[in-house]
């Protein structure tokens, strides 16, 4: 998996010059937030910037405050779902969009598994296995607002409640 380095940087608003800018970033009122996550396909949601980390316990999704990037919370897929293949937000929680290699020499992967995660406290909310019609089967997911719906499965509340 591919790393990053992020710096979160805001508009300061009337009144900030933009002193302190991180390397590389120009333009009034740029000032850097925070510097890390040190993670694969960062996404920003709810206040928060989630990424992806291979360890040796396995594959991490990873969450800290968008704010000051203090670490929020980590929550450790499966085994059986040794990889992630994206970060969908939707509401109040993340879908995970979990699977593993197709196995083939070409390579690809498959979704098996939509795993919608709070974004507030890192707990799985609700899981949804997903069909493979094929070797390289990634189901579009869309999403609005609370709802969530995919080519493999009815909409729901992402957030699931009710």
């Amino acid at each position: 998996m591919r790393g990053c380095t992020c710096a979160v940087a805001i508009d300061g608003g009337p009144g900030r010059d933009g002193v302190g800018a991180a390397a590389g970033v120009s333009g009034g009122g740029i000032r850097a937030l925070w510097q890390g996550a040190p993670w694969a396909d960062l996404t920003l949601s709810g206040g928060m910037v989630l990424g992806v980390a291979q360890t040796a316990g396995g594959v991490q999704v990873n969450a800290v405050s968008a704010m000051t990037g203090a670490p929020a919370w980590t929550l450790t897929l499966p085994v059986a779902l040794p990889q992630v293949l994206g970060l969908v937000p939707a509401g109040s929680v993340v879908v995970v969009e979990a699977g593993h290699g197709s196995g083939l020499p070409s390579g690809g992967a498959v979704v098996s598994e939509y795993i919608a995660v709070d974004l507030a406290t890192g707990h799985q909310v609700w899981t949804a296995p997903v069909g493979s019609s094929g070797p390289h089967e990634i189901p579009p997911v869309a999403v609005a607002g609370d709802l969530l719906g995919c080519a493999r499965m009815c909409f729901v509340n992402a957030g699931g409640d009710g």
